[in-house]
């Protein structure tokens, strides 16, 4: 049972050893993605969501608020490490 396809986002299927486990799933996405709590699964590093973040929250601004902004997230790509 695909649970995700019926959501709007790109599907992701799962196995589940029991229909009850596999419905269970799907509820519990379909309750988040109503709350708009929902996050889909992914891949994505920190690292390369911050760089990704980076380049859109920097869209034209200064490049002294770019250097600010990278400078905050220092401390976070230090602790990834």
């Amino acid at each position: 049972m695909s649970v995700y396809g019926d959501l709007g986002v790109s599907a992701v299927t799962r196995t589940y050893d029991r229909l009850k486990d596999a419905r269970a799933e799907l509820s519990r996405i379909r309750h988040q993605t109503t709350d708009g709590t929902y996050v889909q699964p992914s891949k994505i590093t920190v690292s390369q969501y911050l760089d990704e973040y980076l380049t859109g929250a920097t869209r034209n601004r200064r490049e002294s608020t770019k250097a600010n902004y990278c400078d905050a997230l220092k401390p976070v790509r230090a602790a990834l490490v």
